[in-house]
């Protein structure tokens, strides 16, 4: 489905992409998939595809803190910037 998780892979070597348009699959069950980011290696035949829960490794972009402790309590600031890590776990 569009907009629309899968995960090609799994542990280490598991990344997400992103389906960018509407799937029709043919009479087998087939489809052909639009997704970004574009492949980084393509998939070999028996190899795991995740259509739900799919799950990536990622890192902080920067070693800024984004929270803080004020009375006790963590107080987070904003949003936390990532980025997909390449070298996996």
């Amino acid at each position: 489905y569009m907009a629309d998780y899968i995960q090609l892979g799994t542990g280490a070597n598991s990344r997400i992409y992103r389906v960018l348009n509407s799937i029709n699959t043919n009479a087998s069950g087939n489809a052909t998939l639009d997704i970004w980011p574009r492949l980084r290696r393509s998939p070999t035949d028996g190899d795991t595809v995740i259509v739900s829960n799919t799950k990536g490794v990622f890192r902080l972009a920067t070693n800024e803190p984004y929270w803080e402790q004020k009375d006790g309590c963590m107080i987070a600031h904003g949003s936390i910037p990532i980025l997909e890590s390449m070298t996996g776990l």
